[in-house]
């Protein structure tokens, strides 16, 4: 055989090899998921940042699951056999563990922990996280706003082992910033999940009844995936495109769209009716107002002013500009997201203090609020008492705050969104607080307040649509309560229009998808809404090394 010869065959092996090599890695066949599983991993979200390790124990024949939280901290157990609608949930409070159990007409799917790739593009091997795997990728293009989200999933190469989800794209679980998420799996066992993983701890031998499901950490996990059977419904389409939604199945889906449109046909006609302000379509308009009340407001409750503690004075003869806003001064600290959990009463408590130590220093810290959750369930005011995501009083914490010592940097105690232990290290305190002030409820009195001390802690009644989705303009609600009261946020100034109507700046803890950049303007007609109803701001200790 000449060398010619030798070479062209050699040629046409190497052909012949690299097409069934294409051939084979464009036919890999998607893996699918058994009935039952176990599988545990860490749900990473890098620039909130949050690390949440959870474990699944999945099993659809039975319509049970259960899911364990922080190694332990927290677990829901679903219990679909035994009712469509029976879940028990075990949380922290006061530094041990409740049972919470509910057996009422809301029924709950199982949740979704790993995406359904039937229709994903199998698109070769790589290496990821130090092992050869297996990559599905799905794309979704999103013309309106020239963005496209990238999904990636691999497994091991040759099996269908799990070992990462990785996103980048609209953020839909603490609002519509693109952003990346990562989901780093381990211990998958198919036929993992056995009888007595869904038995119910002994802590719930004597279980609360509730028909609250907080479900607030349920919900971060199936919605990361991509919808693939998405709505014919043009507005719904932009709604969800925009704010990165999807739903663990086709009948969720078009519940959430019938809610969408009932929003969208409020904000519409308001809209039409108001030019004092207008609302928009945000990442709540698949919520009804219910949902948003329990995932986001405090418990409503009766708010009589209290000046038996230390009472803010005028100074005399004092003159005060028609506007003030902290934040061309510095002082009014970045909007956080307080994502799904009532902890607005701790974002509204540390925002004051971060105020005032950047008063003092000149330097904005960034405060833990988990740790006031955590660390401030019983207070020295007399018949007030703190309940984590449950919802807080403001004035007491100040006092409880006082009491253990001090506060700690967010970075030493992360924001969990969920009710956690007590890790309080008085070796990390970088604050402290020596007294808290009232301010009388007269609209004078408060303006020189923000204009003198700083960025305020108050409470509003937020209970209404109107404010669900406020857009812009001026915020005045007719219905609005002037002392029950439901949201704390801070007060960072006041300002005036152009044709002289007053108004109060006011920072919300929703994330800057919310409202003007995360912020609103509230009439100072007739105290709406009760911004001047409670109005208190800490004063930090003398003699600390800040």
């Amino acid at each position: 055989m000449s060398f010619k010869l030798f070479f062209f065959i050699l040629l046409i092996f190497v052909f012949v090899g690299s097409i069934e090599t294409k051939t084979s890695r464009l036919k890999r066949a998607a893996p699918v998921w058994p009935d039952n599983f176990k599988v545990s991993f860490v749900f990473s979200l890098p620039e909130v940042p949050e690390n949440q390790p959870m474990t699944v124990f999945h099993d659809k024949a039975n319509n049970r699951e259960r899911i364990d939280y922080y190694n332990g901290l927290a677990t829901d157990i679903q219990r679909g056999d035994e009712n469509p609608t029976n879940i028990y949930q075990v949380r922290v409070a006061q530094d041990k563990q409740i049972c919470y159990h509910d057996s009422g007409v809301v029924i709950l799917e199982l949740t979704q922990v790993l995406p359904d790739l039937s229709q994903w593009v199998y698109t070769g091997k790589t290496v990821r996280r130090g092992q050869k795997v297996d990559s599905f990728q799905w794309i979704d293009y999103y013309p309106d706003y020239n963005k496209t989200n990238i999904y990636k999933f691999y497994t091991i190469e040759g099996s269908d082992y799990p070992v990462q989800f990785w996103m980048m794209g609209y953020d839909n679980v603490f609002g519509s910033h693109y952003d990346e998420y990562i989901l780093n799996y381990y211990d998958y066992i198919p036929d993992g999940s056995v009888e007595s993983d869904f038995e119910s701890p002994t802590v719930c031998d004597n279980s609360e009844k509730t028909t609250v499901v907080n479900s607030g950490l349920r919900l971060k996990l199936g919605n990361i995936f991509p919808n693939v059977k998405a709505s014919n419904k043009k507005e719904f389409n932009n709604f969800i495109n925009k704010f990165g939604k999807s739903y663990p199945s086709h009948s969720e889906m078009l519940k959430r769209q019938t809610i969408f449109y009932k929003n969208h046909d409020y904000i519409t006609n308001f809209n039409k009716e108001n030019s004092h302000m207008k609302l928009a379509i945000n990442h709540f308009a698949d919520l009804t107002d219910e949902e948003y009340k329990k995932f986001y407001l405090l418990p409503t409750r009766t708010v009589v002013p209290d000046f038996t503690n230390k009472v803010y004075e005028r100074p005399a003869n004092e003159e005060i500009p028609d506007s003030w806003d902290w934040r061309d001064h510095g002082a009014s600290p970045p909007v956080k997201d307080q994502a799904a959990c009532g902890s607005c009463w701790a974002h509204s408590v540390i925002g004051s203090i971060e105020s005032q130590y950047y008063l003092a220093t000149g330097v904005m810290p960034d405060l833990s609020e988990q740790m006031v959750m955590d660390c401030t369930w019983n207070t020295t005011v007399q018949d007030l008492s703190n309940q984590g995501c449950q919802g807080g009083d403001e004035p007491g914490t100040f006092e409880a705050i006082k009491d253990i010592g001090g506060i700690m940097r967010e970075q030493d105690y992360p924001y969990l969104g969920v009710d956690g232990y007590c890790g309080f290290e008085k070796d990390k305190v970088v604050a402290q607080i020596e007294s808290y002030t009232n301010v009388n409820n007269i609209q004078e009195d408060v303006m020189s307040a923000v204009y003198n001390q700083g960025v305020l802690s108050i409470a509003i009644d937020a209970a209404h649509t109107s404010f669900k989705f406020y857009s812009s303009g001026v915020y005045y609600e007719s219905e609005c309560s002037s002392t029950e009261l439901d949201h704390a946020v801070l007060l960072s100034g006041f300002g005036k229009t152009t044709d002289g109507e007053q108004y109060w700046i006011v920072r919300n803890s929703w994330s800057v998808n919310w409202g003007d950049q995360g912020y609103v303007k509230m009439s100072m007609k007739d105290n709406n809404c009760g911004v001047e109803t409670e109005v208190v701001y800490p004063t930090l200790a003398r003699g600390f090394d800040y």
